[in-house]
């Protein structure tokens, strides 16, 4: 064997895929094997149900304390956020039909491609005559 058919045996990244793909399979396997057992899947189920009433009463207990320090909960900055982004949007609305109207009165057309005379007062004051 010469030193170039030896250094391929000794390939480093090789053998830490060819090992990393065997532990993943036998993992995997173990994993599956698991958590198909009827019992595993009961008591994850119950526990998840646990901890979700958890959450659930220190959410509600946590905003009881909030309304006492007359604090907003999180439920409170969420729905002042929707508020917020809805006025935003209002306000963008009325953006473009200010817009709309500036372009119509000052006769550079509408979005729609037709113009529409401008209304200017009458002019009151003549220029001075240039000598």
């Amino acid at each position: 064997m010469s030193k170039a058919e030896k250094s391929m045996n000794l390939d480093p990244i090789r053998m830490w895929r060819e090992w990393y793909q065997k532990s993943e399979k036998s993992w995997n396997e173990a994993v599956t094997q698991i958590l198909g057992d009827d019992r595993v899947a009961k008591s994850t189920g119950k526990y998840v149900q646990e901890a979700i009433h958890a959450q659930r009463m220190f959410t509600e207990t946590m905003a009881k304390w909030l309304a006492n320090l007359n604090l907003p909960s999180r439920s409170d900055v969420i729905a002042l956020g929707d508020r917020i982004g809805k006025l935003e949007d209002a306000i963008a609305g009325l953006q473009v039909e200010v817009g709309q109207l500036r372009r119509a009165v000052t006769g550079q057309g509408t979005a729609t491609g037709s113009t529409v005379p401008a209304m200017r007062p009458k002019r009151t004051k003549t220029p001075p005559k240039q000598e």
